[in-house]
C-alpha cells in the first residue's frame, strides 16, 4: 500500500478560488483606504498652506499666488513648509477678487480639493470633489 504525499489539483484549485474571492472582497476596500487617506493628507497640507499664507501676508503685506505659490517647491520656499517630495498631489495658489485673497488647490487627477480662506464654521475650509468614495469627509 503507497502512502499519499502532497495535495491534489482539486485542493489546490479549491484554494486559489477561496483566496481569488477573499482578494476580490478586500481589494476594493483597501484602494478607498489609500485613496482616503491620501485625500486626508492633501487636506491636512492645504490647512498648513492656510497658515503658511497668514504668516508671509504678515510679513509681505500680501498673499503669495502663482508668481511665489505655482507648485509644490515654491509653497515649500515661499510659505516655509515642507510638503513632501513624493506627495501624489500637486499644490498651487492663485489670486483671486478682493473678498478671497488666495484660492489654494490641491489635485491628483481624480481628486481635488480646494481651500476656502473666507470658511466659517460649520463650513468646511477644504471642499473635496471626486468621484466613487475617495474624498475622506
Amino acid at each position: 500500500m503507497s502512502t499519499r504525499t502532497g495535495f491534489t489539483i482539486i485542493e489546490i484549485i479549491i484554494v486559489m478560488i477561496i483566496v481569488g474571492l477573499l482578494a476580490a472582497v478586500a481589494l476594493p476596500s483597501f484602494v478607498t483606504s489609500v485613496e482616503q487617506t491620501k485625500a486626508q493628507t492633501a487636506k491636512s497640507n492645504l490647512l498648513a498652506i492656510e497658515a503658511g499664507q497668514q504668516k508671509y501676508n504678515e510679513d509681505h503685506s500680501s498673499y503669495c499666488t502663482a508668481a511665489s505659490c505655482g507648485s509644490n517647491t515654491a509653497i515649500n520656499i515661499a510659505l516655509n513648509l515642507s510638503i513632501a517630495g513624493n506627495d501624489p498631489f500637486a499644490y498651487s495658489c492663485a489670486a483671486v477678487v478682493a473678498a478671497i485673497p488666495y484660492n489654494c488647490t490641491a489635485s491628483d487627477g481624480t481628486v481635488s480639493l480646494t481651500l476656502n480662506p473666507n470658511a466659517v464654521a460649520p463650513t468646511q475650509p477644504v471642499t473635496c470633489t471626486a468621484g466613487g468614495n475617495k474624498c475622506p469627509y
